[in-house]
Parts: structure tokens; sequence; C-alpha cells
């Protein structure tokens, strides 16, 4: 058995990380252990622990000789995420003085991130600058983190690597009742590059006016009981804002977010409703870089649906364990209360029909949220810290004690 110490439970890490593998075996007799890359032999790992902070991407197992007898581990996949080199300048030179608005440029990764005194200015892009938009002050602090390419492709396929296991998927869960095609197959979650990635496997028919609606706890606050969520008016679709007031989730899971996917002309729209402040952010849509729709196959298929990405500064001070809660609903239209399928992750029990539009209690259905761990980001950063505007005095005098001058004549002006 293979097992990883100092590495992501996602086998996630970042480069330079040191990592320590470990091999657990056991036999009647002595053994030697090779450690293999992608089925290679690594020189020199022949110990029952393998540690390195030079590790590339790749499958890691070990191989273990009991005289002559060949035992080989199971293989970890593991993805190291590389940072860019990172350089920043600033318009106005060496250094950058308060009272000005100097446009500070970044250079050498592919998405960038500006941040002034620890806030985020803007979602992670391509744009490699930033313009502070009043006058800086004297300590002010101006960094940008820098980004590689993301390891993987938003496509709305969920096979890649990256992704790892799902959080919950339909397995042993009801057939989707009333609702056609639509259904909810598979969840996965993963932060880095600025966002928090998320993919879904399933189905939205087009133009069924069925929405997917993922609940997000991750700041202090939220609704557990959706009676306390008076202030709905802005949120971008009707099965938001007419979801049962009675509805109550489980103990302790009180979302503060609801990501929402809707299907029109066979175009997905991805939006972000704030259920706190009650605004709503248009994120994307499907075939645009970060937003992504594959058809699913059917039942049981957890590799294709939707996959999206929602800044992570949109979700202000968040917690490093989220909690997310996906259902398919019906919109209702203007008046009528949103009707609940029966499809939920995690999943509802086997038999069981639609939840309708009553007021739901979670707490006592087999639907629960899912627990998502963040990971830590992987980036090169660098800071401007911005200097004392100062005004020097300065005066000047002559060698010649009465300024009185005459013409050709030498004279020293310090």
């Amino acid at each position: 058995m293979l097992q990883r110490l100092a590495l992501r439970a996602d086998n996630i890490a970042c480069s330079g990380t040191s990592i320590t593998f470990t091999a657990s075996a056991s036999a009647p007799t002595t053994f030697t252990y090779q450690w293999k890359k992608d089925g290679v032999n690594i020189a020199g790992a022949t110990s029952s622990t393998y540690t390195s902070s030079l590790l590339s991407s790749g499958s890691y197992s070990c191989s273990i000789d009991a005289c002559g007898v060949v035992s080989n581990s199971n293989a970890l996949y593991t993805t190291i995420i590389s940072n860019p080199t990172l350089s920043l300048v600033s318009s106005s030179g060496v250094n950058s003085c308060s009272g000005t608005t100097p446009t500070f440029t970044a250079s050498g990764a592919t998405t960038y991130d500006f941040f002034l005194n620890g806030t985020s200015q803007s979602n992670a892009s391509t744009v490699n600058t930033f313009t502070p938009s009043s006058p800086l002050n004297s300590g002010d602090i101006v960094c940008v983190r820098g980004y590689d390419p993301l390891p993987f492709t938003i496509d709305g396929d969920l096979t890649d690597t990256y992704w790892g296991s799902p959080l919950a998927t339909s397995s042993g869960g009801p057939s989707s009742s009333g609702f056609g095609a639509n259904r909810l197959d598979a969840i996965y979650l993963k932060n880095g590059f600025g966002y928090l990635f998320g993919g879904i496997a399933g189905t939205l028919e087009n133009n069924s006016g069925n929405k997917v609606l993922l609940f997000i706890d991750c700041i202090s606050g939220g609704y557990n009981n959706l009676s306390s969520w008076i202030y709905r008016s802005n949120a971008p679709y009707n099965s938001m804002k007419n979801l049962n007031g009675g509805i109550q989730f489980d103990a302790g899971f009180e979302p503060d977010f609801i990501l929402g996917i809707n299907i029109s002309n066979n175009v997905l729209y991805f939006d972000l409703y704030n259920m706190q402040t009650n605004t709503n952010t248009y994120l994307g849509a499907s075939g645009t870089a970060l937003y992504g729709y594959q058809s699913n196959t059917g039942v049981g298929d957890f590799t294709k649906g939707f996959e999206f990405s929602i800044p992570i500064n949109l979700l202000g001070n968040y917690s490093t364990n989220m909690n997310a809660f996906g259902m398919l609903v019906n919109d209702p239209g203007f008046t009528n209360a949103t009707f609940l399928s029966n499809q939920f992750l995690t999943r509802a029990n086997n038999g069981e029909g639609n939840y309708q539009d009553g007021a739901v209690n979670f707490g006592l259905a087999a639907p629960n949220p899912v627990s998502y761990s963040v990971i830590q980001d992987c980036y090169a950063e660098q800071c401007i810290t911005i200097q004392n505007s100062i005004v020097p005095a300065v005066t000047i005098a002559s060698s010649d004690a009465n300024n009185s001058i005459c013409q050709g004549e030498s004279v020293t002006f310090t």
C-alpha cells in the first residue's frame, strides 16, 4: 500500500514543495524497494520512503522485491503546479510616492491578480496592468500575484487528473422523476489560480426551464432557514426568488451564495448570487474561456457536464472549509413556489420522488451538503511599497556675496 505525507489529499502541490511518499509492506522475508515515476525507476530511491522537493507531475509508485517475487503498489498521480518568474514595475520609476496614481505593470506570468493593501482589485485575468482609481497613500502596498497556465481545460469534460475524485455522486440515488433527462450525477470543487473551480456532471435540457442551484457556505452568517432570507429581489432567477421560505438545511449549513446554471438556446449561463447582500454577478457563458459544457451520456456518467469558475475574491473573507449543496429545480414563473426535483448532491434516497414546492427540512432528509477543504494556491508574488512624498526645500547662492556679477566674470552657484 502506497501512502503519501506532506501532500494534500487531492495530490496537488506547488513546485518546490517537499513531499514524502511512504510504502507499507509486509513479508516473511527481507525485501527491497524501488520507487518509480510513470513506471520508470527513480535513481537512488530504494528505501521505504521517498522524499523530494523536485517532483514533476506524474504517477508515483513503488515496487517491492521479496526474494525475487516483485509486487507493485498502487500508483498516486501527483500534479505539481509551477510558479512563474514574476516582475512588477511602476510607471513612476524606482520609487512610487504618495499622492500619485502610477500604472503598475507585471510580466512573466499567464494571468495576474492585483492587490492593494491585501484586497484584490479585480479578477485574476490576462490583464497585466493596474492603475489605482485614487491617489495612493504613504505605506500602501501594491502587490501582484502571477499564475502559470491552468493544468486542465475547462470544456465540460471532468476526466482531467486535476479534478481527482468527485466529492459526491448520484450512485445509489433515485432516477430523475418527471424532469426528463435533466439530472445531477457528480460534483467536483477545486481552488487555485485565483478561482474556485467547479464541475457538476449532469444534464440540463435546452430551454427546459430547469435550473441547477449550488448553495455555497463559505463565510460567516448565511441562512440555515430560508424564512430569514427576506431580501431576494435581485436574484437572477424566479427559481431563487421563489424558494419556499420554510426550507431548512442541515444543521450548521448556512449558505451565503448561490451559483445558478441556466440553459437557453443551447448556451449555458452562470451567475453568482450573494444571498447576504442581495447582489448578483453574471459570471459567463459556456464556450468561453472559463465556462464549459459537454452533453452527459446518461445515468451514472460522472465525467461530463458543467465546468465553471468563480473568481475567489467574490467569495469575500472565505473560510478554508467550504460546504456546498446542489439541487435541480424548475423555474416556477413569477408567482409560483419553486418546484424541487429529486436530484441533489449529495443524492436523495433511492426510490424517492420529487421534493416539490413545500417547506422541506433537509435535516430530516437524505440529501446533505458536501465538504471541501481549500487548498494552497500556487503563485509568484511581487510587491511595491508606496513612499511618502516630500517637497524638498532648495536654496541657491553664488560665490559673489553681493550677487553683483560683471559680464565675463566667473561665478560658482551652489
